[in-house]
């Protein structure tokens, strides 16, 4: 799903220097439980339980905009018109980027927690 992502926003910006970074953000989530364990488990725990204020202004952002899709959409679509064509795209594919790429965090922390190694430090019903 990142491939496709990425490409909208190839589409206005053709060039690695923007490309590069971005799709690099897939490796960094991937690792950052073996780097720190309590950031990927705040991010894990944002997606679904939002404890922080910034996590409830996101989720309530999300909530609001999925009533007025059709709207966005239609703005999408009218800002690409205006701006070389493209432009409207490039905003969609990152803001689906960046849900996805916090997705990937939330999968591979869900994947650590239940990792064969760390089954000695678990209790009887297989939490910490």
């Amino acid at each position: 799903m990142g491939i496709p992502l990425l490409n909208l926003i190839y589409t206005s910006f053709p060039t690695w220097v923007v490309i590069a970074p971005l799709a690099s953000m897939y490796l960094v989530v991937a690792f950052l439980p073996f780097v720190n364990e309590r950031l990927a488990k705040i991010l894990h725990t944002e997606i679904f339980m939002p404890q922080t204020c910034f996590g409830k202004v996101i989720q309530i952002a999300i909530l609001a905009l999925a009533s007025i899709a059709g709207l966005v959409g239609v703005f999408l679509s009218n800002l690409s018109e205006r701006m070389s064509g493209l432009n409207g795209y490039a905003l969609f594919g990152l803001m689906f980027h960046l849900l996805s790429v916090w997705g990937t965090a939330s999968m591979v922390y869900q994947a650590w927690e239940h990792r064969p190694w760390a089954m000695g430090r678990r209790g009887k019903n297989g939490r910490n």
